[in-house]
């Protein structure tokens, strides 16, 4: 059987942006866990304590990062998600300001 698990940790500040509950704002967020090179093989060897690994699933360092908000086309199941409209920049009103966050429109 093949299979894998995507591990989350707290959200960053902009990820914090990105995974916000618009009812709930104050309710912080998650984050998938990116290593840094550095960590591979610390994450790797089974010698190492479960305090140990978890000392590495921190959330990234927001300013090595880039986002911007893409189509909500992404995540609607009868729409094929392949295709060139669903990554141009989209402006969402009710995230108000934030939605200009780190933007990198020449993707």
């Amino acid at each position: 059987m093949k299979s894998f698990a995507l591990i989350t940790t707290e959200a960053n500040a902009m990820m914090k942006k990105v995974h916000v509950n618009l009812k709930r704002p104050d309710q912080g967020g998650r984050m998938p866990v990116i290593l840094h090179p550095k960590d591979y093989f610390e994450w790797l060897d089974s010698n190492k304590t479960i305090a140990e690994v978890q000392a590495i699933l921190q959330p990234f360092e927001e300013e090595k990062m880039q986002a911007y908000t893409v189509s909500k086309l992404l995540t609607q199941r009868k729409v094929n998600p392949n295709q060139p409209a669903v990554m141009q920049f989209m402006a969402y009103p009710e995230l108000g300001e934030e939605v200009a966050f780190n933007v990198d429109i020449g993707v």
